[in-house]
């Protein structure tokens, strides 16, 4: 957060500070949890398209996630769309459940922006390997990337 801090706004600021200033506001660094990327046993694999490729302009490659946020002892999910290139945050939607449809609706407010990626990059996720999901993603004629493990 430093970095960010100075390269951005140009403040500089010490990193024991910096998480003092943390705890005192009640910020807390999000880090994985459990494992919540189950793939869907009846999808498909799609081949990795990103190997050995460099990602050097926008609309290239487009990325996904989803994490939880945990507000008065319950937990919502988060699913960003971003650039993977520039990390604009292109959509987002919020809700109590981590399906398809929290995905679907953060991909329609990236799709609002009139932009299109040639490759759109997830987990294996079973959000994103639904047939809702990828339906959505070839409609739009962008091609489909699942990280995963790499078969030898």
């Amino acid at each position: 957060m430093p970095i960010m801090l100075q390269r951005r706004y140009g403040i500089k600021i010490g990193e024991k500070k910096c998480e003092r200033l943390k705890k005192q506001l009640g910020l807390r660094t999000l880090y994985p949890h459990r494992n919540t990327s189950v793939p869907n046993p009846r999808a498909g694999k799609e081949p990795y398209l990103l190997k050995d490729v460099e990602i050097r302009e926008v609309d290239q490659v487009w990325v996904s996630d989803i994490t939880y946020i945990k507000i008065e002892q319950r937990n919502y999910y988060l699913c960003v769309v971003m650039d993977w290139d520039s990390r604009f945050v292109l959509g987002w939607s919020m809700g109590r459940k981590m399906d398809a449809g929290l995905c679907l609706q953060a991909l329609e407010m990236s799709l609002k922006s009139g932009r299109r990626p040639r490759i759109f990059n997830t987990d294996q996720g079973s959000q994103y390997s639904s047939e809702d999901w990828q339906s959505a993603i070839r409609a739009e004629g962008i091609q489909i990337n699942m990280d995963g493990k790499v078969d030898s």
